[in-house]
């Protein structure tokens, strides 16, 4: 985050060695709306997943790998660390439908204390 500002989003990413984290990295650093921070809590990964954090570290602006009791432990401890007014859970594995989808969601207007949209499920043949 290089603002001075709080930001508005807290992203937090839990991982433990997901196979398809470089898509999730990708679709939360290039969203439009940058007004965000990005809270990565790994479970204590393998070096390949590791490497792929690696690369954003620029970022990334609260990581952490360990070993921790499980995904609800993990969401946790991101919420500990997290300072944005809006919380985000972007597991390792899922991706932002678009890459304006954090700016679209500001535009729609921020003054709810919950904001949801529809999620689609796709399946490892890309259905």
């Amino acid at each position: 985050m290089t603002s001075k500002h709080l930001p508005k989003f807290s992203i937090i990413t839990i991982c433990y060695n997901e196979p398809n984290l470089e898509k999730t990295c990708e679709s939360i650093v290039n969203q439009t709306f940058q007004g965000f921070e990005w809270i990565v809590i790994d479970g204590g990964s393998n070096r390949q997943t590791l490497d792929i954090f690696e690369k954003y570290k620029d970022r990334i602006d609260y990581f952490v790998s360990e070993k921790d009791n499980g995904r609800y432990h993990a969401m946790n401890k991101g919420l500990r660390v997290a300072k944005g007014e809006y919380v985000n859970f972007m597991n390792a594995g899922d991706y932002f439908n678009g890459h304006d989808v954090l700016e679209k969601v500001v535009h729609f207007g921020l003054d709810k204390d919950i904001v949801y949209g529809d999620w689609d499920v796709i399946d490892g043949g890309g259905k």
